[in-house]
């Protein structure tokens, strides 16, 4: 159960009180006791905020610590029998829920193709909004991959406030792929 905010006062005043002014005038004890906070939304945070008169403000969680997860999304497809050399996957779409939010997209990937060769390798793409913004060659042995792709503000290329989707392509010089299996996680930490 959540602690509810409140504050004593940094003086702690030693008069007691006089009981002539019981009922009229706050007692001298109201000083030095507990005062609880109003105010806030659920889930608020009360922040030392030097820029108010009374000295602290409510500030919602995400506007306050950076770092914690703040959204995820996930998604796989998988391809059987493609005659094609080239098979794009089902998109996975996500929403990005904070400005300047850090995103770190994980691809996980196996592939065959219908050519008999060992140690061969298939490509990759990997398109994010419509635009490649990944390529790499992975093993036709259905021997897992894994990609790690970050989108931050601090590299210059975080993701705008709003929904985005995420698919990928499949490559192969023989006639087609035989199975693939290609899995999203996006994770939006801020």
């Amino acid at each position: 159960m959540a602690e509810e905010f409140g504050m004593f006062h940094d003086f702690i005043s030693a008069i007691p009180d006089d009981p002539t002014f019981v009922g009229t005038v706050q007692p001298q004890s109201h000083w030095n006791q507990y005062h609880v906070m109003k105010g806030g939304n659920p889930g608020d945070l009360a922040v030392r905020d030097v820029t108010v008169p009374q000295g602290f403000s409510w500030q919602a969680v995400n506007s306050v610590v950076s770092g914690r997860l703040l959204n995820y999304a996930a998604g796989i497809d998988t391809i059987l029998n493609n005659p094609s050399p080239t098979r794009d996957t089902v998109p996975v779409t996500f929403t990005v829920q904070k400005a300047n939010s850090r995103v770190v997209i994980v691809t996980y990937a196996q592939c065959t193709d219908s050519g008999t060769a060992i140690y061969r390798n298939m490509a990759l793409f990997t398109f994010l909004d419509n635009v490649a913004f990944n390529s790499t060659a992975i093993s036709a042995m259905f021997t897992p991959t894994l990609l790690f792709g970050v989108r931050a503000p601090e590299v210059g290329n975080a993701l705008s406030v709003g929904t985005h989707s995420l698919f990928g392509r499949f490559t192969t010089n023989f006639p087609g792929v035989t199975t693939a299996v290609l899995a999203f996680y996006v994770l939006e930490f801020g």
